[in-house]
C-alpha cells in the first residue's frame, strides 16, 4: 500500500512546510479504539504513544511494565509497556504489539519493535511516497 508524506507547517523551512513520514493507524484495547497519526520513526526502538492514548483505550498507565528511555537530548524518561492491537488505515491487517505509553512523548511514534519488524517499508521521498507491505511469513 502506498501512502504520501504528510505536509506539516514549518516556518523555519523556506518552503514553509516539511514532509514527514506519517500514517494513520487505529489502536485497540479493552473493547475501545483510538485513531492516530503516527510518525514512522526508524530511530525509535519501540512504538510510543502519549499517556492520553492509554486513557482513551481504558489502560491503567502505571500497571504496565516500566521501561526507561532516553530522549535525543540524553534526558531519561519513564514509560510503561502494554499490549495493544494496531491497524494501519487502508490495510486489512491487524496485529498485536507491545507499545510504550508515557507522559513525555507528544508525537505518536511507530518504531523498530512492533512496526518495522512486522512490515517491509520503503521510503521514496523523491516521489512523496511510502510503501508499506506486511512482512512475508517466515517458514
Amino acid at each position: 500500500m502506498i501512502f504520501n508524506y504528510r505536509r506539516v507547517t514549518d516556518y523555519t523551512d523556506s518552503k514553509g512546510y516539511a514532509l514527514i513520514p506519517m500514517i494513520r493507524v487505529s489502536l485497540f484495547c479493552n473493547g475501545k479504539h483510538d485513531n492516530l497519526r503516527c510518525v514512522l520513526d526508524t530511530g525509535a526502538t519501540d512504538c510510543m504513544f502519549h499517556s492520553s492514548v492509554a486513557r482513551n483505550l481504558g489502560i491503567d498507565l502505571t500497571s504496565g511494565k516500566p521501561k526507561k528511555y532516553y530522549a535525543v537530548n540524553g534526558q531519561p524518561f519513564d514509560a510503561y509497556l502494554h499490549t495493544v492491537e494496531l491497524k494501519i488505515h487502508r490495510l486489512d491487517y491487524r496485529m498485536r504489539i507491545i507499545a510504550a505509553f508515557t507522559e513525555v512523548c507528544e508525537e505518536s511514534l511507530l518504531g523498530q519493535n512492533g512496526f518495522f519488524d512486522s512490515f517491509e517499508v520503503a521510503f521514496r521521498r523523491f516521489r512523496n511516497e511510502i510503501e508499506i507491505k506486511p512482512r512475508p511469513r517466515q517458514n
